[in-house]
């Protein structure tokens, strides 16, 4: 792998955006690769499997029997249909710029700006728009594309409507009644309600801050954080550090954040998620996937095997 970002997995497989080689892998819980989405040279076309062109796919979301991709380097929202592999546009027109509208009725038809990340619920896919600061939404059933949140102003003010501003969206996680985002510029966790869109902020930082600090939600800090997941079973977010190249993991009931001791380096890791009782790391400048055994606490380097 090249530079792997976010990780997903379903019940039977893992799936991984081997971002620097432009394609998506489908691996069994013990490293093997069972499929290839993407050629592995950038491009953007729709195709079967490795005839498919990516560039630069970061986000991950699993529906139904349907993987959505964040195809960054493209601008663009991908779908692969994972019983027949066929890789489909669904957002995007290739050019980097603002939307046209804040309704879209032609999604395919419009640009997009570095969408980093995707979280799917209830027919709704939930779009990190990094490059324009704002929370995107795809109607999967009507096909429209909508604003979500964030008034594009590159900030850190919470709100509703224009009157919240995000500051570069880089990381989502869904759960029943609240979308968690990871502003990556101002190093900070925000949630909104879906119940009436209000953005609010858990773990504060400020625009290019940095900092490593463990506590409750306001005392907290963290440095450039780009993957998240929710883990409901558990109550907590798992969030990849990125540049303090460290795992943190989230208490939503107590609002407190932790860093998890590891053993092991991390290297500016971009990926995490949580199947088969493990966390999963993607830990993207070591190009490499890693396994945390939640039950002994082991960590181990997934061997990756054709």
């Amino acid at each position: 792998m090249r530079f792997p970002t976010r990780i997903v997995a379903s019940p039977t497989h893992l799936y991984v955006a081997d971002t620097g080689y432009n394609r998506i892998l489908e691996l069994g819980f013990e490293g093997n690769i069972t499929r290839q989405f993407g050629s592995g040279n950038p491009g953007h076309w729709d195709a079967r499997g490795t005839e498919a062109g990516f560039r630069d796919p970061v986000g991950l979301a699993l529906w139904k029997d349907q993987l959505f991709v964040a195809d960054a380097g493209n601008h663009s929202i991908r779908r692969v249909r994972l019983v027949s592999g066929d890789v489909e546009t669904l957002a995007g027109n290739g050019t980097c710029d603002r939307p046209t509208a804040p309704d879209i009725a032609q999604p395919r038809a419009t640009p997009m700006a570095s969408p980093l990340d995707i979280a799917v619920l209830n027919d709704r896919l939930y779009i990190a728009m990094a490059g324009v600061h704002q929370i995107w939404q795809l109607d999967l059933g009507r096909g429209s594309l909508g604003l979500f949140a964030g008034n594009g102003r590159e900030d850190g003010v919470d709100g509703t409507g224009s009157f919240c501003s995000l500051a570069q969206p880089s990381g989502l996680a869904v759960t029943a009644d609240t979308l968690y985002v990871l502003d990556a510029a101002s190093s900070s966790l925000r949630s909104v309600r879906f119940a009436d869109g209000r953005v609010s902020t858990l773990v504060p930082g400020g625009l290019f801050s940095d900092g490593s600090a463990d506590g409750l939600g306001i005392a907290a800090r963290m440095c450039h954080p780009t993957a998240v997941h929710a883990d409901l079973a558990r109550g907590v977010l798992w969030i990849a550090d990125t540049f303090n190249h460290k795992l943190r993991v989230y208490s939503i009931a107590k609002a407190e954040l932790k860093t998890v001791n590891l053993n092991y380096p991390l290297r500016s890791p971009a990926g995490v998620c949580v199947a088969q009782q493990a966390v999963w790391i993607a830990n993207t400048n070591a190009h490499e996937i890693l396994k945390l055994d939640l039950k002994t606490g082991r960590l181990a380097r997934l061997p990756i095997t054709s």
